[in-house]
């Protein structure tokens, strides 16, 4: 790749191009194929075929290259092997098929290269062309543009710089004949008299190149391209004879394969290495079938249009002689058009602006015929005009009834009104020449005649200028007087429109600002109207919600107090085994009387318990001791107990401890008994309660039930015992309640066990 190209880029522009002058993305794509196909064929090797001894055959190697010139063409390999190595020569009376050597093959294939590649380019150019041709057809006019390099010359130079010399030299003779040749031609049609100016003809050069019939430089490099053995050496050998006498021609002392032609521009010395083989490529019959009998969508057109330049004979059989056919055409077509002729000059090698190098452009000048040109231009009359124009553009410069006459034709010629401006003028006759048609002046001798009519011209316009200033300037003042009027009647009119209208605008946006301002009182009312419901609102919920918080708390606690109420009652009624409600609430009024009678621990009810005990062993040793007494003294003791309350008492007493299962009713009731009739009494009736709660038997209630009913029965006892107010019936009242509760927890020991 090369530094600063981008080649995708610059292939997007050419396909861009390729459309613009309307090719088809089909025929784009048949196109690159075709080139890429002429890159293939370039890489197909060939070599000679050993199996000849003589080593006059060819044969194709058999490669990648081969395979893909064949696919992008659109021909078989056979028949490209077969056209590339093979010859076919036509005679009236038969075919002869000549095998091609290496060499012959090597040329056939370049030959084909060169065809198919000419061939596109040409057809590119009708495309162009075609796409140009409208204005053409509508006007039948057409603008050409030329463009050439000019004369090169390197240290070495070969056929292609032949080839661009030989073009700039018909292009320079071209430009000689035009601007020198037409001159004198049109001097002498005229009758002019004026002595002839000799100027550099390259026509010798010409002839160098183009002579026929084996005397130029071209026919000689034709005739030797048809001889089989032909080479570089023996074409300047060829060309040394031909043209040795030539003042055109020359050899150089020391290089052999070289030959000088001098030109219009200089001397120039050609390499001939490689003339026969680029002037070489003429296609035979079997290459020309090859394209034609292609089945690619472009290369048979191809083909075609190559026939038939072939078979018309207009492109000649080498490139040196379709090179000489094509610059005769385009020498005949700018013949027959307006010839316009522009100069280019490069100033300096190095490319840089405002810098001119005098020797590099002298040499320019003196190459492209510029300062012949100018050395014409002032030895003969560059300015001309015909009689009739210049007569109407300087007839102001004569007098006022000269003129008149002018205008007149029938009292004045155009010649002789001529005649009398060069008099008026005072030129010499040897600065001006009066011809047939036209008056022809020297270089620099209508700037005279220009100048006096310039300055008269400008006098003129000078006057006229000042009549057109002065009018314009009245006018002028006159329309702004009238515009200063109507422009202050019109600011004035515009003052009080636009007075009335501030006055409307006013009073517009004073109501438009009052009921603003309502609208805005109402929404900032609305506004706090809003924020102060929606506080209150919030308020409101918070307080609700702090109320509903406050009685869902107590609720709970409530619930927590009932929930632990209730697992301690059960936890209770499962430590102590209470069946029921009513057991509890016995054993709960039990303990109330203990309460009542002072014990208010449980270490005071054991001291009582235990106390109690050992009473309850000596009473029972007592109760033995008294058995066989009162076994004696039982009536006896049955007629006071029932003569007194006490002994009532006492029995009621007695069996309540029966009842309970123990002895210990019966001496509390002896006690209570000793006390007097009337506390035995009220401690009957204080026990009859408890005694009511107590199970019918021990055996028949829960061993809780037995411990509540005679923790019940001791505490009535205290009670009553207390009530009665006897020292020694409440010591014994309290030893019985003891004993009764002693009693119940031994026998809910005992079930428990």
């Amino acid at each position: 790749s090369i530094d600063g190209m981008d080649d995708a880029q610059e292939f997007r522009v050419v396909c861009h191009a390729l459309s613009d002058i309307g090719i088809s993305a089909q025929d784009q794509a048949a196109l690159l194929s075709l080139l890429s196909g002429i890159l293939w064929l370039g890489n197909v090797e060939l070599a000679a075929n050993h199996e000849d001894k003589s080593n006059d055959s060819t044969v194709v190697k058999n490669s990648e290259a081969l395979v893909n010139a064949c696919a992008l063409l659109g021909a078989t390999r056979e028949h490209v092997c077969t056209a590339l190595t093979q010859k076919r020569i036509i005679t009236p009376s038969e075919i002869v098929t000549k095998l091609l050597n290496v060499d012959e093959s090597r040329e056939c294939r370049d030959a084909l290269a060169k065809a198919i590649y000419a061939a596109i380019f040409n057809w590119i150019v009708d495309q162009i062309n075609a796409k140009l041709d409208t204005g053409k057809r509508s006007s039948g006019l057409s603008i050409a543009i030329l463009d050439i390099y000019g004369f090169e010359q390197f240290t070495r130079n070969s056929f292609e710089q032949l080839c661009i010399n030989y073009a700039n030299e018909r292009l320079q003779q071209q430009f000689t004949r035009h601007l020198f040749t037409l001159e004198q031609l049109e001097y002498e049609s005229e009758g002019i008299d004026w002595t002839k100016v000799e100027f550099t003809d390259n026509q010798e050069c010409v002839d160098v190149i183009e002579m026929p019939k084996g005397q130029g430089v071209l026919s000689v490099l034709d005739s030797q391209c048809r001889f089989p053995k032909a080479t570089d050496e023996t074409f300047v050998q060829v060309l040394r004879e031909a043209l040795s006498g030539h003042s055109h021609f020359s050899l150089p002392a020391r290089a052999q394969r070289d030959f000088i032609i001098t030109h219009y521009a200089g001397m120039v010395q050609y390499d001939s290495a490689g003339f026969l083989d680029k002037n070489k490529d003429t296609l035979n019959n079997d290459l020309l079938e090859l394209l034609c009998e292609s089945h690619g969508p472009l290369l048979p057109a191809l083909g075609l249009s190559i026939k038939d330049e072939l078979e018309n004979k207009r492109a000649g059989h080498t490139v040196g002689s379709r090179f000489s056919l094509q610059l005769r055409e385009l020498i005949s077509d700018l013949d027959a058009t307006g010839l316009h002729f522009v100069r280019c000059i490069k100033p300096n090698a190095a490319l840089k602006p405002n810098v001119f190098e005098a020797a590099m452009t002298l040499h320019q000048l003196r190459c492209c015929g510029v300062l012949e040109v100018a050395r014409i231009a002032r030895a003969g009359f560059p300015t001309r005009y015909t009689h009739a124009q210049f007569a109407v553009r300087y007839a102001i410069l004569l007098p006022k009834e000269e003129q008149a006459e002018l205008v007149d034709p029938d009292s004045m010629t155009a010649a002789e009104a001529c005649r009398k401006l060069i008099a008026q003028f005072r030129l010499s006759p040897d600065q001006y020449q009066m011809g047939r048609t036209k008056i022809f002046f020297r270089a620099g001798v209508l700037g005279f005649v220009e100048d006096r009519w310039a300055r008269m011209q400008a006098s003129a316009l000078a006057i006229q200028a000042s009549w057109r200033m002065h009018r314009d300037r009245s006018h002028f003042l006159a329309l702004k007087a009238a515009a200063t009027t109507l422009q202050s009647a019109a600011r004035a009119r515009q003052q009080r429109l636009a007075y009335e209208h501030l006055k409307r605008q006013q009073h517009a946006s004073i109501v438009v600002q009052r009921f603003w301002r309502g609208y805005a009182a109402r929404s900032r009312y609305r506004k706090m109207q809003e924020g102060a419901m929606s506080i209150q609102m919030a308020f409101r919920r918070y307080c609700f919600r702090k109320g509903v918080r406050r009685r869902v708390r107590a609720r709970e606690k409530q619930e927590m107090v009932l929930r632990l109420e209730q697992e301690s009652f059960s936890a209770l009624k499962r430590e102590f085994h209470l069946g029921g409600t009513q057991d509890v609430r016995t054993a709960f009024k039990a303990w109330a009387l203990c309460r009542e009678a002072g014990l208010d621990n449980l270490d005071d009810l054991r001291a009582v318990l235990d106390q109690s005990a050992s009473r309850k062993q000596e009473q029972h040793e007592q109760q033995e001791l008294d058995q066989s007494a009162g076994r004696q003294q039982g009536q006896q003791q049955e007629q006071e107990r029932r003569s007194s309350g006490g002994a009532a008492a006492a029995a009621a007493a007695a069996g309540l401890g029966a009842a309970a299962g123990l002895g210990v009713g019966t001496a509390a009731a002896a006690a209570a008994a000793g006390s007097g009739s009337s506390g035995g009494a009220e401690v009957l009736a204080h026990a009859a309660p408890a005694a009511a709660a107590v199970p019918d038997a021990p055996g028949a209630g829960s061993a809780a039930d037995v411990s509540a009913g005679s923790s019940a029965v001791g505490g009535a006892a205290v009670a009553a015992a207390q009530a009665a107010g006897g020292a020694a019936a409440g010591a014994a009242a309290l030893v019985g309640a003891g004993l009764g509760a002693l009693a119940g927890v031994a026998v809910g020991a005992a079930h428990s066990g």
